[in-house]
C-alpha cells in the first residue's frame, strides 16, 4: 500500500492558516509566501526544499499556526457578566455565597451549619449576605410574574 500524499496548501486557507519556515540550525523563522508555491503543493515536501535566508542551512521544518480564533475585543464581544439582568446578577451572587459557606448551589435549601475553620462573625456575615441576595432575587421574581407563570405559587 501507498501512503497518503499528505496535506496540500489548499487544505488550510490562508484566513484561517499561515504557514510558518522554521531553521532547526539557527532558530530563524518567517512565513511562506503562498503566492509562490501551487496550491496543491504538499506541505511536508516543501520544507525539503527549503533554504534558511539568514545562515543556509537546509535544516527547516514547516509549521502551520492557526490565526482563526481571535480575542473577545477583536470580535466585540461582552463578558458574560455584562448581558446578565439584575435578577441573574443577584442569583450568581447568592450562588457564589453558598459556595463559600460549603452549601449546594440551589437557592431554595437551608445553610444549616458553618464550615469548618471558619469564623462565627464571617459565617454570619455570608448568611446575612445569602439572606439579602436570596430576598431580592425572589422580590424581583415575583415583580415579574415568574412564580404564577411557572405555578411555584398558588393564587
Amino acid at each position: 500500500m501507498s501512503e497518503p500524499p499528505g496535506n496540500t496548501f489548499s487544505d488550510f486557507p490562508p484566513d484561517q492558516f499561515e504557514i510558518m519556515a522554521f531553521c532547526e540550525s539557527c532558530g530563524h523563522q518567517g512565513a511562506v509566501d503562498r503566492s509562490s508555491v501551487p496550491e496543491d503543493s504538499v506541505v511536508q515536501d516543501l520544507a525539503k526544499r527549503l533554504r534558511c535566508s539568514a545562515c543556509g542551512s537546509r535544516d527547516c521544518s514547516i509549521r502551520i499556526v492557526f490565526t482563526g480564533f481571535l480575542c473577545r475585543h477583536c470580535y466585540d464581544l461582552p463578558y458574560g457578566s455584562q448581558n446578565e439582568t439584575y435578577m441573574d446578577r443577584m442569583m450568581r451572587k447568592a450562588r457564589k455565597v453558598r459556595q463559600h459557606l460549603g452549601a449546594s448551589e440551589s437557592l431554595m435549601e437551608p445553610v444549616w451549619e458553618r464550615p469548618k475553620g471558619m469564623h462565627w462573625k464571617t459565617f454570619e456575615r455570608l448568611v446575612r449576605e445569602r439572606e439579602a441576595n436570596q430576598a431580592s432575587t425572589f422580590a424581583m421574581a415575583e415583580k415579574f410574574g415568574m412564580f404564577e407563570r411557572k405555578g411555584w405559587l398558588d393564587s
